[in-house]
């Protein structure tokens, strides 16, 4: 009888309930749902708003200029398109339509370029001297084939300019004080 009793107090005893399965689950999975979409919505709405803002900067330039406009690669490219042709701000491959008989200067970094349907232009920053520079195009043109025209230095500034098949190539070297780096401009057009 004592054993009946054991047992009956033993059943009488409460035990801890488990947590039900299904409401765990279901909460768990709230959790991450709830998680996910928080997600989506911060990097969507970073990506809209990034969207939006290129998309206002282009129509306000393309009221002013009358041209059509592109702002990519999250604003660090701008290009602009008219009936003469494209011009295109940002860091840059030379365009297809640039002289491959003219070195872009080593190791200089392309800021900027244009093509038009009478000569492509590109701008190009380097932390070598104007006189290195100023040396390296009047020697390049030479070699390629182009004719020097001209080629004069004024304080911080060089100028080369040649032809060639009907077409001219103006180097301008000078210095940019604002991070004492030597900008070259290389346009190239028709003559």
């Amino acid at each position: 009888m004592a054993e009946q009793e054991s047992k009956q107090s033993d059943s009488n005893k409460t035990q801890p309930t488990s947590p039900k399965k299904g409401s765990n689950n279901k909460l768990i999975i709230i959790i991450v749902v709830v998680v996910v979409i928080v997600g989506v919505l911060g990097v969507g709405s970073f990506a809209a708003s990034r969207f939006f803002t290129e998309k206002t900067a282009e129509k306000a330039i393309e009221q002013a200029a009358g041209s059509k406009v592109d702002i990519s690669d999250g604003g660090d490219k701008v290009t602009i398109e008219t009936d003469e042709g494209k011009a295109t701000i940002g860091k840059n491959e030379v365009p297809d339509s640039f002289p491959s008989d003219i070195a872009v200067y080593s190791g200089a970094e392309i800021t900027a370029t244009s093509e038009t349907a009478t000569g492509t232009m590109i701008s190009l920053i380097t932390s070598d001297s104007v006189a290195k520079v100023f040396d390296f195009y009047k020697s390049d043109l030479a070699s390629n084939g182009w004719a020097q025209t001209a080629a004069t230095t004024y304080a911080e500034t060089a100028t080369v300019t040649a032809e060639k098949g009907g077409q001219m190539a103006s180097v301008i070297i000078g210095t940019d004080t604002a991070d004492n780096k030597t900008t070259i401009f290389i346009s190239v057009g028709d003559l």
